[in-house]
């Protein structure tokens, strides 16, 4: 069984490149493949004929977005989805995430193990996010016997059976007829009701990047560019831990959850915890996001 990467990107070449290249160094045994939302940024699309001689990259046709938040994202992911082979393992990243320390041939044994013997769900493997602590921390339980976390966000829209960042076995998945639909709420429902509940992994080798950033709709609104110049959004990569550092993190106690800004090291004028989205936090912002999305659409029609 191989561990494929498809990595899903749109506008964002930088991004894209640290990406690919955290790929190279940590697995390089790994194959990796690019999904691209059509982007049309001209250095993004200069990074994407580069990576286009050593790496497959596919494309959607074009077609209107409409209302769907997240552009092509999901069409793209089940495209994808139906694109990988039977037997791979796939682990699906979006460009602003990274990996963030070398993982082995034996942690990929074991992922390959945990699918096998769970049955069909999905595993993340990507640190938690710091912001998430105050809410997370006493619905996280780690069950010693199979070696994961289990997140119990039973009253959220996502991240207790689904994450857009995930790892699953193909044709375990095509077994129980699992197919990706729009929005991240609609998917994280239909794997409550159709797969085993979402293992963290305890040794996560992921990260979002923090402070980026960001589309909606392949959009970006005043509120949403005024909110990313405010927290100085930007390309921030994340430092791959050396030898010592990931040891000591493989050695730690499962107590010590893995939430990125206790173990991952960004630029450090950063403010803690992390954000990932421009608007987190900013009701009135996201309030303005929105009427500004809905005007829009309004003189569209």
């Amino acid at each position: 069984m191989a561990l494929v990467f498809w990595i899903f990107s749109y506008n964002r070449g930088e991004f894209l490149q640290n990406c690919v290249a955290s790929i190279e160094h940590c697995a390089p045994d790994c194959a990796i493949r690019i999904f691209d939302d059509n982007s049309g940024d001209k250095d993004t699309r200069a990074v994407l004929a580069r990576l286009k001689e050593k790496y497959p990259v596919h494309s959607p046709q074009p077609q209107t977005v409409g209302g769907n938040k997240h552009g092509g994202l999901y069409a793209n992911m089940q495209a994808a989805y139906e694109l990988s082979d039977a037997s791979d393992l796939v682990c699906f990243l979006q460009d602003d995430t990274q990996l963030v320390r070398p993982i082995t041939p034996a942690e990929i044994a074991r992922l390959e193990n945990y699918c096998s013997t769970q049955g069909p769900g999905f595993i993340q493997a990507a640190f938690i996010r710091g912001c998430n602590r105050r809410k997370d921390q006493a619905r996280t339980r780690f069950d010693a016997v199979r070696q994961v976390y289990f997140v119990d966000r039973l009253s959220s829209s996502a991240g207790a059976y689904y994450s857009d960042i995930c790892i699953f076995h193909t044709q375990q998945m095509r077994n129980c007829g699992w197919n990706f639909v729009p929005r991240e709420s609609g998917n994280e429902s239909a794997a409550r009701a159709q797969l085993q509940q979402m293992a963290y992994w305890r040794d996560p080798f992921l990260a979002w990047l923090p402070y980026v950033p960001a589309f909606r709709g392949k959009q970006q609104t005043w509120a949403l560019r005024w909110a990313q110049k405010r927290r100085r959004c930007g390309f921030y990569p994340i430092k791959i831990m050396d030898e010592e550092e990931t040891r000591n993190f493989l050695a730690r106690d499962p107590a010590r959850i893995p939430y990125a800004e206790d173990f991952l090291r960004a630029d450090e004028s950063l403010p803690k915890p992390w954000i990932y989205y421009p608007l987190q936090g900013k009701s009135w912002l996201k309030h303005l996001n929105s009427l500004e999305i809905k005007l829009r659409r309004w003189l569209r029609l």
